[in-house]
């Protein structure tokens, strides 16, 4: 027999309203559908989180990211040009650091097939050594990688199968004290241990955390989320959400 909890885990409950069902779960949440918390100056100046308010921002007007109302399969997102695009929060507080743990969720397009790496989500301080990311490739085109700094001077990444993170993607990284896990669109890609050593210095979209912005995204991303780590019920009923919203 199967019991109730592995019958959610097989047929996950459907989420309609991820603010309001992920519960105390959720961290932050950042929608591009969300027009109203959007400013919108050059480009895009302020991003403002559903959840708790998180503005992240960008006073330069040469790096704002555009938004677009339907250029993401016909929905919202906001398009980052790979050059300078980014926008950042200095932190005081608001998320995971040490080793706690935390999920990172972005819904995202990646349009370009090189092997630099380029960030679609970051946090952490100066360094790769003390940040958590997803990023795209590290060496080869098209490989998606959550990248854990452990404070000694290394970083730890799990990543996706080759091509593994073209067009609409759904990325989801699970940091814990001692490991991290990838899935793209809901396929378990790879597992690596790791003891995390993030700091809370910066959080940053379409670049890496570190005080000068660099690898920079290419590409649109329509909603952002840090949650803490979730059933893996709810976190399916996250997944499909996002799927469906690839708009494939």
């Amino acid at each position: 027999m199967i019991s109730a909890a592995r019958r959610l885990i097989l047929n996950p409950p459907t989420l309609n309203d991820p603010v309001t069902q992920l519960g105390s779960y959720l961290v932050e949440l950042w929608d591009a559908e969300r027009s109203d918390l959007i400013t919108i100056e050059t480009g895009v100046s302020a991003w403002n989180g559903i959840k708790a308010g998180l503005s992240v921002t960008q006073g330069t007007a040469g790096a704002q990211p555009a938004y677009s109302a339907s250029s993401f399969g016909g929905g919202a997102s906001v398009n980052f040009d790979g050059t300078d695009d980014n926008l950042a929060l200095t932190l005081a507080g608001q998320l995971p650091t040490g080793s706690d743990p935390c999920e990172l969720w972005a819904l995202c397009e990646n349009q370009l097939d090189d092997a630099g790496v380029r960030s679609v989500i970051a946090y952490g301080g100066a360094s790769g050594t003390t940040e958590r990311s997803i990023v795209r490739s590290n060496g080869e085109p098209c490989i998606a990688l959550v990248r854990v700094g452990t404070g000694a001077g290394t970083t730890s990444a799990a990543r996706s199968a080759l091509n593994g993170f073209m067009s609409r993607s759904v990325a989801r990284a699970l940091i814990t004290a001692t490991q991290t896990t990838l899935w793209v669109d809901g396929r378990l890609e790879e597992a690596g241990n790791v003891v995390p050593s993030t700091t809370g210095t910066r959080l940053r979209f379409g670049a890496l955390s570190a005080t000068a912005a660099a690898n920079f995204w290419l590409g649109k991303i329509a909603l952002l989320a840090i949650t803490l780590p979730m059933p893996e019920a709810l976190a399916g009923a996250f997944t499909n959400y996002l799927l469906r919203r690839r708009r494939l």
